[in-house]
């Protein structure tokens, strides 16, 4: 006796539907239950991890550390902190002229501070400041040269002129 193989059973419509609910409602499944719980620590690397799928709310605080963006430093040199994505000499260098400080700074790859952020730099580290030079230039009229402001502890602000000598600290970049 011979058998249609062509003809549409009960049973091959029950074993074709379980075969794709399997197939398919096992990977909806499966992916419902993997989270970082079930991944082994360092075994999943950048280069599994595809470029901007994740953000910041993706990352927990404090457990990325990158030492390079872009193959360039991302710390702050030693004698520095991290303030406003900077870092900001913890002491001021001893004193020199406005032009000679602006120097030092831009060969460290930074720049003198701001009058604003240095007043705010020293309020929340509690830093006392002695005379130092900022990045803010003026010119004054009554004075052919010119001038600058040092910055004292309050902050206060009170013009010099770049030929003075003051201590300076410097702000460089975050990633440099």
């Amino acid at each position: 006796m011979e058998r249609s193989t062509r003809r549409l059973t009960y049973a091959k419509v029950t074993s074709t539907l379980a075969l794709v609910i399997a197939l398919t409602g096992g990977v909806a499944v499966a992916a419902d239950k993997i989270d970082g719980k079930n991944i082994k620590k360092g075994t999943v690397t950048g280069k599994q991890i595809k470029d901007g799928s994740l953000n910041g709310a993706d990352v927990k605080a404090g457990t990325v550390n990158a030492g390079t963006v872009d193959g360039r430093n991302a710390t702050c040199p030693a004698g520095t902190t991290v303030y406003a994505s900077a870092c900001w000499d913890l002491a001021p260098t001893a004193g020199t002229t406005w032009y000679t400080s602006a120097q030092a700074c831009a060969a460290r790859g930074g720049a003198l501070p701001e009058v604003g952020p240095l007043g705010a730099f020293a309020t929340a580290k509690g830093l006392a400041l002695t005379q130092e030079w900022v990045n803010d230039l003026s010119y004054d009229a009554s004075v052919p040269a010119v001038r600058t402001f040092k910055v004292t502890t309050g902050p206060i602000i009170a013009n010099a002129s770049i030929d003075e000598n003051h201590g300076y600290r410097c702000v460089i970049p975050l990633v440099h």
